[in-house]
């Protein structure tokens, strides 16, 4: 239910959405070798994972070191993980957008300078 998630993930989803990615999008996607790793939006099928990074959760010294290797052991598993803080995805969505549209151009094998539609 949509209610589980924060204003932050709402406007990242909103932002997801108005791509209309051809791939399947999914919310709190569990990823890595033993599912155990919880991402805010997943494109699985390119290996993109996407966080939402609120102000007063990642001013934890203790969450970003965990953040850290959690990404780093699901890079070893092949996916890239974006993170977006709130004053981004608040003040410049274009600009995650942009970051978005090019991993997916990048997991598509397409050249991220050229126009070419998702």
């Amino acid at each position: 239910p949509p209610s589980l998630y924060t204003s932050l993930e709402k406007k990242l989803y909103g932002l997801l959405m108005s791509l209309n990615v051809m791939e399947p999008l999914y919310a709190q996607y569990s990823a890595g070798p033993t599912m155990e790793f919880q991402l805010d939006a997943a494109i699985p099928s390119l290996g993109i994972g996407i966080e939402a990074d609120g102000e007063i959760w990642h001013n934890n010294f203790e969450q970003i070191t965990k953040d850290r290797r959690r990404d780093t052991e699901l890079a070893r598993n092949g996916w890239i993980i974006l993170r977006f803080t709130d004053k981004e995805l608040n003040d410049h969505p274009q600009d995650c957008l942009n970051v978005i549209i090019n991993a997916i151009k990048k997991r598509k094998g397409q050249n991220t300078s050229g126009e070419i539609t998702l």
